[in-house]
């Protein structure tokens, strides 16, 4: 690896390996990414499929190039972009997947992460049914996570689903009564709350499920971590077309020029700066926008 693992970071890598078909629970901030890169790299696990929200699809490669270095050739799948085979690394975003979904199953991945797994809660869902049946291709599926469960189980039903390890606790539906404290209504059976969850989180750290908190390693972290986040533009070719305009144009037009260029950009960030938000949010953690 080009970089040092700390020793919770270490666990956390071991713990994927060996258990193969897991679920990484960190709190943001604690290197998920850097686990499971880490784990990869010890069992060699390519070809690579990384399934995540199309807000980190360059971060993640920002992330690889950082922990691996650049020896592994990485495609990032995108809306416009056409499919090659023989790269060691693919990284998509969820929304993409049913488009290259015939090509990504030509493919013999030996690994599949998929980064912020509950946006696969909902069975289903289009992009849960094809992370599940591209996941059953690959003998190892890490599932990375910053969001508490414990609040509903029963979004943790599919993810354990995904992972191979929804039979350890019965099956789905003994999943539901036990731990999502069942609630007869007009409607049917209400399966939102939670219930006996000390033995679910018992049994989930037993069986495939890790999550540290950053109070617990603070001495182990930097005072400030700052991270500079890649996003991709809607629409990258009207850009470049404006840019190389505004090259080309006088003192006084690109003074003009530059504050459209700026709005343009700004406006392409707010999507992708909702998306991250939202997941500090569903996080738990605070945070201050400027």
């Amino acid at each position: 690896l080009n970089i040092p693992l700390r020793p919770f970071q270490e666990i956390g890598a071991c713990f994927l390996v060996i258990n193969k078909r897991a679920i990484l629970g960190d709190e943001m901030g604690l290197g998920k990414s850097i686990q499971s890169l880490a784990a990869v790299e010890i069992i060699n696990g390519y070809p690579l499929l990384i399934t995540c929200p199309s807000s980190i699809k360059f971060n993640w490669k920002d992330e690889i190039e950082k922990v691996i270095g650049t020896g592994r050739k990485i495609s990032i799948l995108g809306s416009k972009t056409a499919f090659k085979e023989g790269s060691d690394i693919y990284i998509i975003n969820y929304e993409n997947l049913q488009k290259h979904a015939s090509n990504l199953k030509k493919i013999p991945f030996k690994t599949s992460i998929m980064d912020e797994c509950h946006y696969l809660k909902n069975p289903e869902a289009k992009r849960s049914m094809l992370c599940k049946e591209l996941g059953q291709m690959t003998s190892y599926r890490f599932l990375l996570t910053g969001t508490a469960v414990t609040k509903a189980p029963v979004d943790l039903i599919n993810q354990l689903d995904i992972t191979g390890n929804l039979d350890y606790f019965g099956g789905q539906t003994q999943f539901q009564e036990k731990f999502c404290d069942p609630k007869k209504t007009v409607f049917g059976t209400d399966y939102s709350g939670a219930s006996n969850l000390s033995e679910l989180a018992l049994m989930l750290r037993e069986n495939c499920f890790l999550r540290r908190h950053k109070k617990d390693h603070l001495s182990e972290l930097p005072e400030k971590t700052r991270t500079k986040m890649s996003i991709e533009l809607e629409d990258g070719k009207l850009y470049k077309k404006s840019l190389s305009e505004f090259l080309k144009g006088s003192h006084n037009e690109r003074i003009k020029m530059l504050e459209d260029l700026r709005l343009y950009v700004a406006q392409q960030k707010i999507s992708a700066i909702k998306e991250i938000i939202d997941r500090f949010l569903e996080s738990g953690e605070k945070v201050v926008v400027f």
